[in-house]
């Protein structure tokens, strides 16, 4: 099969390429050795046997072998190897045409010798550069069609000389010249099988470099839009914390400005009643006026109190974590969240235990968990006969403090435990579902965990964990 013109089709075109690359690895100089070499023999052989025919077969010869000279220039020149497959075909087969026609020089003037003259040094020489190049010919088993042309082109006309010389001892070695010509086919052909496992190899391990390039690019992309997802992500959450706390600040501005009128209305019955004191001032009346001065600053803090308050809330800062006091911090959470507590008939204690105090958080995020809890739980409990909301702490492990806010309201089924806090799921008819969402973000961003529960009494249980802190160091 490789003997036949459309071999080379059934081989990749990159390894077809590369095969016939190496055919032309062979300098020049190898060439001009070749001329000098066949012309002396050749001239030698023709002057001792006085052959005009066998002088001009070495002329014929010398030429063709002069000619691979520019053919490997304009290999070079043109870059053939660079061109369609079909291209550096057709610049095979003027090649393989070429070199077939220098070996059957070879061999033409080997059988000439022999039938020309009776001169056994001239047979000697000529046989021996014959067999000579065709061994010389194992050089082109990269392509075995050229190099098996090459052993018969040399082969077939010196055994046809030697068996027509009628010697026997000329026969028999041109018989055994015929079975080299098979053995030589053998012998190619492993040093072609050989060459393309090679290539073969090399042209694997490129295709898996290229893949693997290919894919570390890949995997470089995907990574790059990974951390571009992962940044968008939270300034995602960023926002909607931000609005969670501009949601629960809507909700309870109607019930803060309730809150903001008792005091700043003492304010002004103070002020105005000092007024009227001090229209008629005597010893009694400034007694009085300075009560009521201490009782309109006391009414003015309070309600200074409740806007500081609010607009820490509202302020969206960065997220720093530090020890603070979760104690104070749960309380100023429900003055916040409580601020209609009254108005409500909403009642609410605190069992906060004095060894889980100190908490590594964020003042503000952890405010607004407790803040949308405690308002969830407030507007669950809207249509109940009972309004009561209990918040205690405990320590949960080592290194966990547990915060735990009940209530009395219609509670929740077992099937809404885990769906409760996913994002844009809520049971209120005009609640966005975020609030929970984002509590859980911000619990698990401490390192805690939060989760919900049915109420041993009824209503439900909101629980989460927050890392402990050493008490800092006043001193």
């Amino acid at each position: 099969y490789l003997l036949r013109a459309g071999s080379w089709r059934a081989l990749p075109p990159r390894i077809y390429v590369a095969l016939v690359g190496q055919l032309f690895g062979t300098p020049p100089s190898t060439n001009i050795i070749e001329v000098a070499l066949v012309a002396t023999i050749g001239g030698l052989a023709a002057w001792r046997s006085a052959d005009p025919w066998l002088a001009a077969l070495t002329l014929i010869t010398c030429a063709a072998i002069l000619t691979i000279i520019p053919f490997r220039r304009h290999y070079a020149e043109r870059r053939i190897l660079a061109q369609h497959p079909e291209s550096v075909r057709a610049f095979e087969q003027r090649f393989e045409r070429l070199s077939w026609a220098i070996s059957a020089g070879m061999g033409l003037m080997a059988a000439r010798a022999l039938l020309a003259t009776d001169d056994t040094l001239v047979h000697l020489t000529l046989i021996v550069v014959a067999l000579g190049a065709t061994t010389a010919s194992l050089r082109y088993h990269f392509r075995p069609r050229i190099a098996f042309g090459r052993a018969v082109a040399i082969n077939g006309p010196l055994a046809g000389g030697l068996i027509l010389t009628g010697d026997l001892y000329y026969v028999i070695l041109g018989l055994a010249a015929l079975a080299a010509t098979k053995l030589f086919l053998a012998v190619c052909v492993q040093l072609y099988r050989g060459s393309l496992a090679v290539l073969t190899t090399i042209e694997e391990k490129e295709r898996l470099a290229d893949e693997l390039q290919a894919a570390n690019a890949d995997l470089e992309h995907r990574e790059s839009e990974r951390r571009e997802a992962e940044a968008a992500v939270r300034r995602l959450r960023a926002e909607l914390t931000h609005v969670s706390r501009l949601s629960a600040m809507g909700a309870m501005a109607s019930t803060l400005a309730h809150e903001l009128n008792q005091p700043l209305t003492a304010v002004t019955n103070y002020v105005r009643g000092s007024r009227r004191l001090l229209e008629d001032p005597s010893d009694a009346t400034l007694g009085q006026v300075g009560e009521a001065m201490a009782a309109a600053e006391a009414g003015a803090l309070r309600a200074g109190q409740i806007i500081r308050r609010m607009r820490g809330l509202v302020y969206r800062g960065k997220a720093e974590t530090r020890p603070e006091n979760l104690e104070a911090l749960i309380r100023e959470a429900c003055d916040l969240a409580l601020i209609d507590a009254e108005r409500l008939g909403i009642t609410h204690r605190l069992d906060l235990a004095s060894e889980a105090r100190w908490a590594h958080v964020d003042h503000v995020q952890i405010q607004q968990v407790l803040i949308n809890i405690i308002r969830n739980a407030v507007e669950a409990m809207s249509e109940s006969p009972r309004r009561e909301i209990d918040i205690a702490t405990r320590i949960a492990d080592g290194s966990f403090i547990e915060i735990g806010v009940a209530d009395t309201g219609p509670g929740i089924a077992q099937s809404e435990d885990g769906a409760l806090f996913t994002p844009f799921r809520s049971t209120k008819s005009e609640g966005l579902g975020i609030g929970l969402s984002i509590s859980r973000t911000i619990v698990e961003a401490h390192g805690g965990k939060i989760w919900a529960a049915a109420g041993e009494e009824g209503g439900a249980v909101f629980r989460f964990t927050l890392p402990t802190a050493a008490a800092p160091d006043l001193a």
